[in-house]
């Protein structure tokens, strides 16, 4: 993975339960459908996906997030059949057009930009056509942005070794070539820390792969 690989092993080893609040709205998925699930970090997510009749990839680069993940969901009580494994999202151990849904949920950004660009050739790849991608990744907007040493346009490497890209909307199109745009918006919300209001910002995409 071309990004910050290091970084986020470690921040797993240290931190079991990373990431905690409100899980985020999700669509609501065809029974049945196959879902791939990148970047799946603690199962915050992944727990929320478990709760429908579908059958559901995730994975992540970091075996130790991997393996939190296994032991968390195996006591879950779940209609959904889950396989969990260590990947690349550079280079997916999948075969073409293996999945009706992808959600990408700030994975993306923490790649450089070659990185990036073949993470969104290889989920086209495995999506089917007519398949969605869910996408989230930071925004310019966001209060983060500039924060640590800039190692290319919009993308910093901050102290705990993890890089990450933020996007415009602009950028998030050009991403995905072989997938039509169905909806690109930013979201805002206010962070108050020590009394003061920052903004939070993220850029929220639909997908989808075209039909020939």
């Amino acid at each position: 993975m071309t990004g910050s690989f290091s970084g986020w092993e470690k921040h797993y080893r240290k931190h079991r339960q990373p990431w905690a609040g409100t899980v985020p709205d999700r669509p609501v998925i065809p029974e049945g459908s196959v879902v791939l699930e990148a970047g799946c970090g603690n199962g915050k997510f992944l727990k929320e996906l478990l709760k429908d009749n579908i059958k559901i990839c995730a994975f992540d680069f970091s075996e130790k997030a991997v393996d939190t993940c296994k032991n968390d969901i195996s006591c879950f009580n779940t209609r959904a059949k889950a396989d969990l494994l260590t990947a690349d999202c550079i280079d997916l151990p999948f075969r073409d057009s293996a999945f009706d849904t992808a959600f990408y949920r700030h994975i993306t950004g923490h790649l450089d930009e070659a990185g990036r660009k073949k993470s969104a050739g290889e989920c086209t790849r495995v999506l089917k056509e007519g398949g969605l991608l869910y996408f989230t990744g930071f925004s310019v907007e966001d209060m983060r942005a500039g924060n640590g040493i800039e190692t290319e346009q919009n993308s910093f490497l901050r102290g705990n070794g993890i890089l990450t890209h933020y996007f415009t909307e602009e950028e998030v199109r050009r991403l995905f070539p072989g997938l039509d745009e169905i909806s690109v918006k930013t979201i805002r919300w206010n962070m108050r820390v020590r009394g003061t209001d920052h903004t939070r910002a993220e850029i929220n995409a639909v997908l989808r792969k075209s039909r020939r």
